[in-house]
């Protein structure tokens, strides 16, 4: 039985499968997507799709394909000899607020059918001191929320701030400097 409601449905996931493609594409703000000019632009496209109207709508219609994307590192980083991560934090101040904004970043690395990976696999906000505890809570987090496992992890890359060295040197091979400092003393501010 497929009638005028069957093409609408098909009509509707054909238009949220071209957004979700828009939305991916590198450097682009989801801003643009809730912009009036670009509202007008899919009506005249496709009178009858409704974009969603808030940034939390958009970002839903991600959840699907970034899940899709989260399985695959997990599979391909479980199925290769071996792991790195690569791990910073950033701290800025935030255009809206006052106040500073911290976050812990990772990429991972791996080779997977002849070829080198090196996706994303996020950022979450820092909340509390940049010591070495949340700076590895901030870590853990982000490999859960994609589904890797710590211990498929055999080598953490990161600049040579004392706090996020700490945070791995137990774990992890530490590459010490030409001293031979690790640089492991807790640091709480750092001025430039």
């Amino acid at each position: 039985m497929s009638g005028k409601g069957t093409q609408d449905s098909a009509e509707k996931k054909r238009c949220v499968r071209i957004l979700q493609n828009l939305m991916a594409l590198p450097n682009v703000s989801l801003s643009v997507f809730l912009t009036q000019q670009f509202h007008e632009y899919a009506a005249a496209l496709n009178p009858r799709f409704a974009l969603p109207t808030s940034r939390g709508g958009l970002c839903s219609l991600l959840d699907g394909p970034l899940q899709v994307i989260k399985e695959n590192i997990a599979r391909e980083v479980g199925g290769s000899a071996g792991a790195s991560v690569t791990v910073d934090i950033w701290s800025g101040r935030c255009i809206k607020d006052s106040f500073k904004d911290s976050f812990t970043a990772a990429t991972i690395h791996y080779i997977r059918g002849g070829s080198f990976k090196n996706p994303s696999l996020g950022l979450k906000r820092l909340k509390g001191r940049h010591d070495a505890k949340t700076v590895k809570r901030g870590y853990l987090k982000i490999l859960n929320s994609v589904g890797i496992s710590e211990s498929s992890i055999y080598r953490v890359v990161t600049d040579s701030g004392a706090n996020i060295v700490c945070a791995f040197k137990n774990e992890y091979e530490v590459l010490y400097d030409g001293t031979g400092n690790a640089g492991c003393e807790e640091v709480t501010t750092v001025s430039i």
